[in-house]
């Protein structure tokens, strides 16, 4: 599946478009990640820490998939991800980071079935990510 079918292909399964939520406290990459996210088709919800993460995660409106960078002030990527299955069971998850670490975190083991995008990552990397969310992998 290309990435200009990521968006689509779920849409089609629950007649919406998919919303996701991002999370990404460096202004310039969280309006970049969500032009990128915008053009494959979905509906995007920024915003710059985790607190405001889980405002909207309490909110009404449907979330399909949060992409959160990992390192963020207030709460960690892993923290908000967490919030996020526990109020939205069945949400995807997606994580950035420009960190390599060595060692994984509680947060990295909970979450490790996650894609991981190390930046910079490209377009193409983005949609495979989505991609690989929504199959599950």
């Amino acid at each position: 599946m290309g990435h200009s079918d990521t968006a689509n292909s779920f849409a089609r399964m629950d007649a919406r478009r998919p919303v996701v939520l991002v999370v990404e406290d460096d202004p310039d990459l969280r309006k970049l990640s969500a032009l990128q996210l915008t053009d494959f088709g979905f509906e995007v919800r920024a915003v710059a820490d985790g607190p405001a993460a889980v405002e909207v995660l309490d909110g009404p409106e449907p979330i399909d998939l949060v992409f959160t960078d990992v390192i963020l002030p207030g709460m960690t990527g892993y923290g908000v991800a967490d919030a996020a299955v526990a109020r939205r069971p069945g949400v995807k998850i997606v994580f950035s980071t420009g960190y390599f670490g060595t060692s994984a975190s509680h947060g990295q083991l909970r979450h490790r079935a996650a894609p991981m995008l190390y930046k910079p990552y490209s377009r193409k990397d983005l949609a495979n990510a989505l991609n690989a969310a929504f199959a599950g992998a």
